[in-house]
This record gives C-alpha cells, sequence and structure tokens, in this order.
C-alpha cells in the first residue's frame, strides 16, 4: 500500500482549518444538538520505522464516501464527483469536478479508510491488494489495524481513533469539499454546451475533418494573495473554455488525469476572453514585442468564420516557421482562440473558418 503523496499532474493549491489536531467530542461534551448521521471517523496511519513514514490523519464519512488525507504540506479532499488538494507550501487551493470520466482515479479512497471499511464489515483481508489486517488495541485503548503483507510483515498501522459529531466536522470544514477560496479551478462541461459565466467560446461543431468533439472543461486561475505581494503578473491567470477533439478510435483525452501526454492527432482548442492580460500578451507577441524583445509582425490573414463573424487567422512562430504548425490563434472582438495540434500551414485558413460559438 502506498502513501498518498503530491500530485504532479494535478495543480497544486490553501491550508483547510487545522484539522489534525481537532478534539474529538463524545456526545456528552458536545451537547444534545450532536448528531452522526454522517458516520464521521478520524484514523492515524504510521508506517513502520522501516518504511520510513510518518504518521497521517486521515478522516472519511461513512454515508457518503467523501474522504480526507492529511499530509504535512497538502490535503487532499475527494466526493464522489469533486476533488480539492489545499497546498500549504504554495497557499492555493485546487478543485477539480465532474462525472467519473473526467475523475479518474482521484476519488480512490487512500489506505487507511480501506482497512477501517474492512474492519467494520468484519473483513480481515484486503484482497486486492493481497492484504490482511490483525485487529488489537493500543495503549490508549484505541482499536488499531495492523495491515500485514503475505508474509505477515506489516505495511501500516492504522488506528482508530473515535468518531467525531457532524457539527465538529462542519465547524472545522473537514471533509469539506466545497472550500470557500479556490485559485485553480478544473469544472468538466457538456461537449457543445456554452457556459453559464466565463468567456465567449468557440468549437468546430460536433465534428471536423477526422476529428470528433470528445470532451469539454471550463479551466480558472486566480493568483492568491501571497503571489500577487511576490510580484507575480496578472498574465499569470486565466478563464478558459476547453473542448478537446480526437480521431476514431481514441478513448482517452487530456482532459482525464493522469494522461501525462496527449493523445495522437489531438486538437484543443481554448477560448479566452481577449481583454484579459494572458491574451492581450499573446497578441502582443504576434504583434512583434516580447518582454524585450522587438521583431517583425507574424503573418496573419482574415476570415470568415462559420458562425459569421470575421476574425483574424494568427499561424504560430513559437515553435519555427515550417509547413505545419503546433497551434495557431483566431482572433475575434471577445475572444482569442488558440487551437493545439500539428496541422498543415495551408489547412489552417479552411480549419479556421469552421469555428462557430458554442451556444
Amino acid at each position: 500500500m502506498e502513501k498518498r503523496t503530491k500530485r504532479a499532474s494535478i495543480t497544486a493549491a490553501i491550508a483547510v482549518a487545522a484539522v489534525a489536531g481537532l478534539a474529538l467530542l463524545s456526545s456528552a461534551v458536545a451537547g444534545p444538538s450532536a448528531s452522526y448521521n454522517r458516520a464521521i471517523y478520524k484514523l492515524t496511519v504510521t508506517s513502520p520505522a522501516d518504511i520510513g513514514g510518518t504518521p497521517t490523519t486521515e478522516w472519511v464519512s461513512l454515508s457518503d464516501g467523501t474522504w480526507q488525507a492529511d499530509l504535512d504540506d497538502q490535503t487532499f479532499v475527494a466526493s464522489a464527483d469533486s476533488y480539492v488538494i489545499v497546498d500549504r507550501d504554495s497557499g492555493t487551493v485546487y478543485r477539480r469536478t465532474g462525472p467519473p470520466s473526467f475523475m479518474g482515479d482521484l476519488g480512490q479512497a487512500p489506505d487507511g479508510v480501506l482497512a477501517l471499511k474492512a474492519h467494520l464489515k468484519g473483513d480481515t483481508t484486503l484482497q486486492q491488494r493481497g492484504l490482511h489486517l490483525k485487529v488489537g488495541k493500543d495503549q490508549a485503548g484505541r482499536v488499531k489495524l495492523d495491515v500485514l503483507d503475505a508474509a505477515d510483515k506489516q505495511v501500516l498501522v492504522v488506528t482508530i481513533d473515535g468518531q467525531i459529531p457532524d457539527e465538529d466536522a462542519a465547524a472545522a470544514r473537514v471533509l469539506d469539499v466545497n472550500p470557500p477560496q479556490v485559485h485553480v479551478r478544473d469544472t468538466a462541461m457538456p461537449v457543445g454546451k456554452a457556459p453559464t459565466t466565463g468567456p465567449v467560446a468557440y468549437w468546430f461543431g460536433p465534428a471536423v475533418g477526422n476529428w470528433h468533439a470528445a470532451a469539454a472543461a471550463a479551466h480558472s486561475r486566480v493568483r492568491t494573495p501571497e503571489q500577487v505581494m511576490s510580484g507575480q503578473g496578472a498574465r499569470a491567470e486565466s478563464n478558459a473554455v476547453v473542448t478537446l477533439y480526437e480521431h476514431p478510435g481514441v478513448k482517452a483525452t487530456s482532459a482525464q488525469p493522469g494522461i501525462l501526454s496527449r493523445p495522437d492527432g489531438e486538437l484543443q482548442i481554448v477560448s479566452e476572453p481577449v481583454t484579459s492580460a494572458h491574451a492581450q500578451g499573446l497578441i502582443d507577441a504576434f504583434n512583434g514585442k516580447n518582454g524585450d524583445e522587438t521583431y517583425a509582425p507574424w503573418p496573419r490573414s482574415t476570415v470568415t468564420l462559420a458562425s459569421g463573424e470575421q476574425a483574424t487567422v494568427v499561424p504560430s512562430q513559437f515553435d519555427g516557421d515550417g509547413p505545419s504548425r503546433e497551434s495557431f490563434f483566431v482572433i475575434t472582438s471577445t475572444t482569442l482562440v488558440q487551437i493545439s495540434g500539428d496541422v498543415a500551414l495551408s489547412d489552417i485558413p479552411g480549419l479556421a473558418a469552421q469555428l462557430r460559438r458554442l451556444k
């Protein structure tokens, strides 16, 4: 069983209320308002010294399956359709929301939670992992689950600290998948549907050429106060809608967590407000100014989009000016649209002309 660590493929994230030291109140102390409808358990998970692990705290609601794992520098919280990372090093919060295909295995319960559930069902085996449990008590009288491998070598020790009232969990924001401040957000969207808020977004329709629209998402990022104070510019912020196109037979998309490289032939259409600092920085680069560097403006052309709008098309020169480009840009009155994917330079105007607004 592996300890949950930082996930490099996910943008990290703020410190939630300090919950690791939350007192476990009995119903007598908590008063008559205490309720245990969510069946929230607190666990301490320890690796043997020879593994080099340090104790971590895990929480789980047995009523809805929401779990939380507190590490030294990060907290992970997951429910059926949401995943939150709280990162105390950077002071940022990441939240991902969507159906199972968008969440992947992010919601897979951590080790201590799995051991607790097995114990409460009277099951001493974790067969899918080739492990089993030995039940005992620690010096404080708490239930202790030794997680052992097939050779009876200790892999983990899971101590059941007890249950806490729903009210205490809510007050300490334990198992909170909707924190009050989120800095980076990825939200699954229905393909072909315009967002209710955010930029005016574009796509090619259900299919274009040999591609079909396979997935869509909204992405946003705002700076933390610390990042603003450190001098990080407004170009670091984003508010975009992404539609992904795949070739027939391709099942994965780069919207899925854990996909380290985009599937072969994938087209990404990213729409962001043309007035944003990020978009304006790109447009400056198209026009021959990139920081202190100046050069001739990039070639461009004008096309009429499928929606009837006039737009400017700029093939990218960030990666050279050969016969094919890894991306091109379409500038409308409201939106900067970036289309990334290997496209022949001669095909760019015709492909750009098929863009239309999401409705």
